[in-house]
């Protein structure tokens, strides 16, 4: 029996098909259409029923044509033995540990730090009453603002 890209490319040639036409007519993404009339690349099991019946034979005579019908399970892939990522139950990185802090004292230092800079703001009348205002209001103060620098 002849090859899979031979009986494609007989195909194309019988019903004087461009090979997006066929791809459309069979079913099939372009890339892969391509790869399997090149011989590089065999259809999967998924596609292996749409070339048959783009072909007009049975799915065994495809799998016989691919050069499929001897083949056996996939080997898994080799470990290089490099990890990549984070190792498993490490957890993403707290803010204290991204900050330089060291876990609850980094945490209640930044806290700190963060109710400082609130109440500077609180106890400024300007910033509360700006705060209060509406956003149309507060939008022409900022561009007031805006323009003086």
């Amino acid at each position: 029996m002849s090859s899979l890209p031979k009986l494609i490319q007989d195909k194309l040639s019988s019903e004087k098909l461009a090979i997006t036409e066929a791809c459309k007519k069979a079913k099939l993404s372009f890339p892969s259409f391509k790869a399997v009339l090149e011989g590089r690349s065999n259809p999967n099991e998924r596609t292996l029923k749409k070339y048959a019946v783009f072909l007009g034979i049975s799915e065994d005579a495809v799998r016989t044509a691919a050069g499929t019908a001897e083949r056996g399970k996939a080997r898994a892939a080799k470990s290089s033995g490099k990890r990549r990522g984070r190792p498993p139950g490490a957890g993403a990185r707290t803010v204290s540990a991204k900050r330089g802090g060291s876990g609850v004292e980094g945490a209640i230092s930044q806290i700190s730090t963060a109710l400082k800079a609130a109440s500077a703001i609180m106890h400024d009348a300007l910033a509360v009453k700006v705060h209060g205002l509406e956003k149309r209001h507060r939008n022409v103060i900022e561009s007031v603002v805006a323009s003086l620098s």
